[in-house]
């Protein structure tokens, strides 16, 4: 078990996850709203 969260732990810092700013996690969100929209209306 010790193994698969150091490997978690590992991926976790060098993805560019680790780094965004608010304004990242923001248009993300937007993002996805404006997905969620477009499937709901089926466009």
């Amino acid at each position: 078990m010790s193994y698969f969260l150091d490997t978690m732990g590992n991926l976790l810092h060098q993805t560019a996850f680790f780094n965004l700013t608010v304004g990242n996690y923001a248009m993300i969100l937007f993002a996805c709203v404006f997905l969620f929209l477009a499937i709901k209306k089926r466009v």
